[in-house]
């Protein structure tokens, strides 16, 4: 279950230490100029730091765990209750609108997504 993103979480937990290490080295005198700076080596373990976090909480289900709560048939077997309700339906003529709004503020795997795209945005504007 889920092996792709524990791989994922792996490889960045490995890049994210090289960085770290990298950065450390960077600090010493003997360190070649010609070689990325200590601010883009740092930052780069930094943004590679956050999104293995971000990718260790999808890997645990924190976010789906979350949302689970007013999923429960046995809690709730007619739904979330109405103030939940009223706020993912939205407006049922508006298909379009009611898609986007619950997109953006009621599937928490849209902001890992946004997050994770975010950081890799970040990670290429260092090295550019």
């Amino acid at each position: 279950m889920k092996k792709f993103e524990r791989q994922l979480l792996q490889l960045l937990l490995i890049l994210t230490c090289f960085s770290l290490v990298a950065a450390l080295a960077s600090l010493s005198p003997a360190y070649p100029e010609r070689a990325p700076s200590t601010s883009v080596l740092f930052g780069t373990a930094g943004l590679l730091a956050a999104l293995s976090g971000f990718v260790q909480l999808d890997v645990t289900d924190f976010f789906g765990g979350l949302m689970r709560e007013y999923g429960e048939d046995e809690k709730y077997p007619y739904g979330p209750p109405s103030r939940i309700t009223r706020q993912i339906i939205d407006d049922p003529d508006r298909p379009i609108r009611t898609l986007v709004r619950n997109t953006l503020f009621f599937r928490p795997r849209t902001g890992f997504l946004l997050v994770c795209f975010g950081t890799a945005l970040q990670i290429v504007s260092l090295w550019t």
